[in-house]
C-alpha cells in the first residue's frame, strides 16, 4: 500500500494528465522510451449470452448483504477523509475464497452489481466486495485508485476469508472504464480484470508496468461504446503489453441487468481459464493483513 500511495501522491503533486500523457505516448511513439514495450496476445470472439430476464427497468434489493464503511482521503491519499460505504457478500469464515471486486455503472451502487453476482458466488463460494464511487455518477483516479482499493480488501480481510492470489476486479459501464483503466496504469493486488459495456480512450493508454490480463465484453448493439471503438482501444493496450480477450455479445445492447446473471458465469469461468500469474509478475497477489 505504501507504494500505491507514494505513486498516487506523485501523480497528485506533479499534476499530471493520464489523456495527455498517454496522448503524446502515442502520437511521438515514445510508449517503449517511457517504458519497455511487451505486446500482449489479443483474442477477439463473438458469444451468446441468454437473457434471463427482459428488463427495462432495475432496482437493486435491499437486505442481501452486509454495509460497510471506512475513511479514506479524498485525493490520492491526501486532504481530509471522507466516509466511503462498500457492500460485501459471501461466506464469513472457512478456507480461503477468491474475491471479485465489484464496480457499478454511473448512478448506480454496489448493490446492483452483486445482485448479478450473488448467485453464482452463492454456487462457487466467492466472496463479492463492492464500494460505491463518490460521486455516484463516475469514477476517477483522484479518488478511487489502488491504494482506495487495498484499503478496501484490508478491511474486507478481517470480515471474509479472502485468497490473497484470487482478487479480480470486474466492472459494468463507467465501472467497467474505471477497471481498465485500473489495470493500465497501476499494479494492483488483482490478477485480472473484466469489463462489460465500457472501455477507455485508446489516446489514454500506457505501457503497462505490470499488464494483468483484460477481459472486456461489449453488445453488438451497444448504444454507447461501438465494437470497432472498442476494438481500437483494446489493440492499443494489447500494445501496451497486455493480454486481451473481446468478447462480442450477440443481439445486445448496453443495458447489464437482463443478462447480468449469466454474464457473470461467463466472466468467472473465463477468468478461471486465465494463468496462474499474469505477465511480468513475480509473484500472484499481495499480502491483506
Amino acid at each position: 500500500m505504501i507504494a500505491w500511495a507514494a505513486g498516487e501522491r506523485l501523480w497528485a503533486l506533479l499534476g499530471v494528465s493520464v489523456v495527455t500523457v498517454g496522448a503524446i505516448a502515442s502520437a511521438t511513439n515514445l510508449h517503449g522510451v517511457i517504458w519497455p514495450e511487451h505486446t500482449g496476445k489479443f483474442v477477439e470472439q463473438t458469444i451468446d449470452v441468454p437473457k434471463r430476464v427482459h428488463r427495462t427497468s432495475y432496482l437493486a434489493p435491499l437486505g442481501i448483504i452486509r454495509t460497510h464503511a471506512l475513511s479514506y482521503p479524498a485525493w490520492f491519499g491526501l486532504g481530509p477523509e471522507r466516509v466511503r460505504i462498500w457492500y460485501g457478500y459471501g461466506p464469513l469464515d472457512g478456507p480461503r475464497k477468491p474475491a471479485i471486486i465489484l464496480l457499478h455503472g454511473a448512478d448506480r451502487d454496489g448493490l446492483s452489481v452483486i445482485d448479478m453476482w450473488a448467485s453464482l458466488a452463492d454456487r462457487e463460494g466467492l466472496i463479492l466486495i463492492a464500494p460505491d464511487s463518490v460521486p455516484e455518477t463516475q469514477w476517477n483516479v483522484l479518488s478511487d485508485g489502488p491504494g482506495f482499493f487495498h484499503v478496501v480488501l484490508r478491511q474486507a480481510a478481517l470480515t471474509y476469508p479472502i485468497d490473497p492470489e484470487q482478487v479480480f476486479v470486474m466492472g459494468h459501464s463507467a465501472g467497467g472504464i474505471h477497471a481498465l483503466r485500473l489495470a493500465n496504469l497501476w499494479d494492483g493486488p488483482w490478477r485480472a480484470v473484466a469489463s462489460h459495456g465500457g472501455h477507455i480512450s485508446p489516446w489514454s493508454v500506457l505501457p503497462a508496468r505490470s499488464p494483468e490480463p483484460i477481459l472486456v465484453y461489449l453488445g453488438d448493439g451497444d448504444e454507447w461504446f461501438d465494437v470497432s471503438g472498442a476494438r481500437l482501444a483494446l489493440k492499443q493496450m494489447q500494445k501496451a503489453g497486455h493480454d486481451v480477450s473481446f468478447s462480442v455479445i450477440e443481439d445486445h445492447k448496453h443495458w447489464y441487468f437482463g443478462v447480468g446473471e449469466n454474464l457473470s458465469q461467463r466472466i468467472w469461468q473465463d477468468l478461471q481459464s486465465l494463468p496462474q500469474c499474469s505477465y511480468a509478475r513475480i509473484s500472484c497477489g499481495s499480502e491483506l493483513n
